[in-house]
């Protein structure tokens, strides 16, 4: 903590007993804010004499919480601390319950992506590093892509496709090779589904999924991969993902 920010902050809770007396005391008092130890040590001080001078008279302090004041170098009231079974959770009176079918559970669950623990463990099973799979999970893009690239590489010559760690590698380096480049190249050519068909089925799902689409125009991007992974299940994985994210992206940014 950097003291002259202001960024340290202590809390002193102190109560006195006789001595010899084993009980716990029945009150707490705690001193909130203190920005250093020496005023911590000085409001310690100051609360032992305070609260022994009402002990010895037959007062019990009151359970409270106090401040500290730097420059009188005493403590004062701040609040009186409610006893445990005061914290209570309370219904929020401005949100009324709220009741959910079971059909739109599974709406919602649909719409969630993949989590990170299974991309990194795809990752992982392809043959990639596991710091670097845990490299790419930090990114939703990078790791899909990576993934992508690797599945569209099953198509890929011997001699041409690269190792799911090769493409890790220039995708976390961001180091693109003329060898690179051309593989790239190749694995950006639709795999086997007419450009018109990729069309017409993406302008389909807007038409199915009309929530989805505001949501995503009035700024949830991160949607896109839900139509990609509906346009990929409507051809049967036959396209190529890179352009299909780059087709649903027009189609969607187009009003």
């Amino acid at each position: 903590a950097d003291m002259e920010k202001g960024q340290l902050r202590l809390e002193l809770n102190i109560s006195l007993r006789a001595q010899g007396q084993t009980e716990l005391p029945s009150y707490r008092v705690e001193v909130k804010n203190i920005n250093s130890f020496k005023f911590l040590k000085k409001a310690a001080e100051f609360e032992i004499k305070r609260q022994a001078k009402l002990l010895d008279q037959g007062i019990t302090p009151d359970q409270e919480t106090r401040g500290y004041d730097e420059k009188k170098e005493t403590t004062f009231v701040q609040r009186t601390k409610e006893e445990a079974h005061d914290y209570r959770y309370f219904p929020e009176p401005d949100i009324p319950p709220f009741e959910w079918s079971k059909k739109e559970i599974d709406e919602l669950k649909s719409r969630l992506p993949v989590l990170p623990e299974i991309v990194y463990k795809r990752l992982v099973e392809t043959g990639i590093r596991e710091p670097d799979a845990d490299l790419l999970v930090r990114s939703r893009e990078r790791a899909e892509l990576v993934l992508d690239h690797i599945k569209l590489s099953l198509g890929v010559p011997g001699s041409k496709r690269p190792t799911a760690q090769a493409i890790a590698n220039h995708i976390i380096n961001q180091r693109l090779t003329s060898d690179f480049e051309e593989l790239l190249e190749l694995l950006k050519k639709p795999a086997g589904v007419e450009k018109e068909t990729l069309v017409q089925v993406a302008s389909q799902l807007l038409d199915n999924h009309p929530g989805e689409v505001d949501r995503y125009r009035a700024g949830k991007k991160e949607l896109i991969n839900f139509f990609v992974g509906k346009l990929m299940a409507a051809t049967k994985g036959q396209a190529s993902p890179v352009e299909a994210r780059k087709l649903m992206i027009k189609v969607l940014e187009k009003k």
